[in-house]
């Protein structure tokens, strides 16, 4: 198994381990297990060697899955439901992110100041996805008042809110888990 950490933060091993949980298993061709063969007895060198920051020097692809699997693991024991879920909404790519923006429109309860549960929705979407793809889910704050007759300022301070609390609560999850996986010797810097 690998000795030097495989990820330099809690934010890449998260991002890449949730995009690993939606695509598909890889497996060789029968033609590149025969070359690769061949290039083996060859004793040409296949692994190319570059400087990245991810490091799976050493892992297989199932080991790397592995990995990514604890990792997503980690998150859905290690923490309390609230950090969680504000782990999940931003970085799943599946249904798991529905759910996780459903639960955190209902766990910020407290923050709302509109009633309509369609704007809430949206405005949860909208502090859960990367500022440049807002548009494109109709969650931009512009869509979202004129969808449901609300005063962009009023949406605007919506957002202000329901992202505080959220980003608060991501930050918590990353905190416990930046210590989880420094300890697994999972993050750190490497050599």
């Amino acid at each position: 198994m690998n000795e030097a950490p495989v990820f330099r933060s809690v934010h890449q091993a998260l991002h890449l381990a949730f995009l690993m949980s939606v695509l598909p298993p890889t497996q060789k061709s029968p033609t590149a297990t025969v070359i690769n063969d061949l290039m083996d007895q060859a004793g040409i060198r296949r692994e190319v060697e570059r400087d990245g920051t991810v490091n799976f020097s050493g892992l297989s692809p199932l080991e790397v899955r592995g990995q990514c699997a604890m990792i997503i693991g980690a998150v859905r024991h290690q923490l309390q439901p609230a950090e969680r879920y504000a782990i999940e909404a931003w970085y799943a790519h599946d249904q798991t992110k529905h759910a996780a923006v459903q639960w955190l429109r209902d766990w910020c309860e407290p923050h709302w100041s509109i009633e309509s549960p369609a704007a809430r929705t949206l405005i949860t979407w909208h502090v859960n996805l990367p500022e440049d793809v807002h548009n494109r889910y109709s969650c931009s704050e512009r869509l979202i008042g004129g969808e449901h007759g609300l005063p962009k300022s009023t949406v605007h301070d919506q957002i202000v809110k329901i992202r505080k609390a959220v980003l608060s609560l991501r930050r918590r999850g990353i905190d416990q888990l930046d210590w989880v996986f420094a300890e697994k010797g999972l993050i750190g810097e490497q050599a």
